[in-house]
């Protein structure tokens, strides 16, 4: 803004010079046309023209003037052209590198939104990730304490069914003992020599009933550690399941960071050349800058010297 007000207010004074300009060269011509009605101004105009240039002739010495006008005022103007020419391109240019940045920033916004973006998604995908193992564990641990219970629940429908098999059998046992008894009572004088033999089948029976109880237990028992360890088994099955699949995740979430960090790495460079390039770009248009107002100070340091060199001009001239 300083840079625009400064560029008008030297178009303007030097616009004003340029009229200052005119003014003396339509004074000079009016006075040299009108030597023929002022006897004193020619008289003046004559002896310093035969002091400078040796008494030239008037007709040469109204031409030579006439020309040095003309050829001031041409001058002027074409400065004065040349001067509004490159502020309009000096305003055009600053537009243009407005703009420009604009563009830049726009699109630096855009990219930083779109990372944003990307970031949200991630997050969001890792989240529901993690809720879905956190459900799969939930759901395996409920399946787990339900066949638990259900074993819990046969183990003891067995141990009941067992424990008043053994008191039904004890019970019949007692009954028919107590029977035997006292038909063995009542026959005792006639049958003493069977008794023994009947204690003897009765001892064996019990003990055949004894080993079979014993062996229906040892199978039952032998058939519960046998469905525990195949439950236990299986736990350990799901166990190992279990940590190869928090392993394969563990392994997948590395090389899912390893992939963001060389990707953040790799747009990290790419900014910075962005960063590197914008950089050589503005000190382009500062070396450029700095060109255009050397040019100016040039230019305005050559008018300058024209217009000391117009006001050097001899007063008859003026």
């Amino acid at each position: 803004m300083a840079r625009k007000s400064k560029l008008k207010s030297e178009l303007k004074t030097h616009n004003s010079t340029i009229k200052e300009k005119n003014e003396l060269a339509s004074k000079v011509l009016t006075d040299e046309n009108s030597t023929n009605t002022g006897d004193n101004k020619v008289g003046i105009i004559d002896d310093l023209k035969k002091k400078i240039m040796g008494e030239p002739k008037e007709e040469d010495q109204v031409s030579a003037a006439k020309l040095e006008a003309e050829k001031l005022k041409a001058e002027a103007i074409k400065k004065e052209k040349e001067l509004a020419e490159k502020a309009a391109e000096e305003k055009e240019k600053k537009a243009e590198a407005a703009r420009q940045r604009a563009e830049a920033e726009a699109a630096e916004k855009a990219k930083k939104e779109a990372e944003a973006a990307a970031k949200a998604k991630e997050a969001e995908k890792k989240a529901k990730e993690e809720a879905d193992q956190q459900a799969a564990k939930e759901a395996a641990e409920k399946e787990k304490a339900k066949e638990a219970e259900a074993a819990k629940k046969k183990a003891e429908a067995e141990l009941k069914k067992k424990q008043q098999a053994e008191a039904k059998a004890k019970a019949e046992a007692e009954a028919k003992k107590k029977a035997e008894e006292e038909a063995a009572a009542k026959a005792k004088a006639a049958e003493e020599a069977q008794a023994k033999a009947r204690e003897e089948a009765e001892a064996k029976k019990k003990a055949e009933e004894a080993a079979k109880a014993k062996e229906k237990a040892e199978a039952e028992a032998k058939k519960q550690a046998e469905k525990e360890a195949a439950a236990k088994a299986k736990a350990e099955e799901e166990a190992k399941k279990k940590v190869a699949a928090e392993a394969e995740a563990k392994k997948k979430a590395e090389a899912e960071e390893k992939r963001k960090a060389e990707e953040a790495k790799k747009k990290e460079f790419e900014r910075q050349e962005a960063i590197r390039i914008e950089k050589e770009r503005k000190e382009k248009e500062e070396q450029e800058a700095r060109n255009k107002v050397e040019l100016e100070e040039k230019v305005k340091r050559e008018l300058k010297e024209k217009m000391k060199k117009l006001h050097e001009l001899p007063d008859y001239l003026l």
